[in-house]
């Protein structure tokens, strides 16, 4: 019953977070839009966009990193009905591999990408210590 609880669990834990994450970008990107014709695809059209935009902008993402990765914590936590804090943290790790390729592939800052990278894991074992059965006295 452990292991096959973790698949599920790590699966829907970050495939959940990342959805999320799509989903509050569009609430940054509408509260501080990109330069007509910027193209997120283009390397360079993406870190001309990254370099006007405002700080706040950048701090409102690292927000939602956080949050959904504290989401995706608590339910990978909940799906694997486990103790053991394996699946959040694999979900971080995925988030994490995650941020680098988006690193690789858009040229964010590099400030905000290591403090994009410093949020998933500890944010997903936040979501274990929020949803962990806990142990009785």
């Amino acid at each position: 019953m452990g292991f096959t609880n973790n698949i599920p669990a790590v699966i829907l834990g970050a495939l959940i977070a990342l959805v999320l994450t799509f989903m509050l970008q569009g609430i940054v990107t509408h509260t501080y839009p990109l330069p007509s014709g910027t193209d997120m695809y283009d390397a360079e059209s993406a870190a001309k966009a990254f370099a006007v935009m405002p700080r706040n902008g950048l701090y409102m993402m690292l927000g939602n990193y956080c949050i959904t990765s504290l989401i995706g914590g608590i339910l990978a936590t909940l799906i694997s009905k486990r103790e053991k804090r394996n699946p959040p943290l694999v979900v971080g790790l995925i988030l994490s591999i995650g941020s680098i390729w988006n690193y690789y592939l858009l040229h964010e800052p590099l400030w905000f990408f290591l403090l994009a990278l410093l949020t998933y894991i500890p944010f997903t074992y936040m979501g274990y210590l929020l949803a962990r059965k806990k142990k009785s006295a």
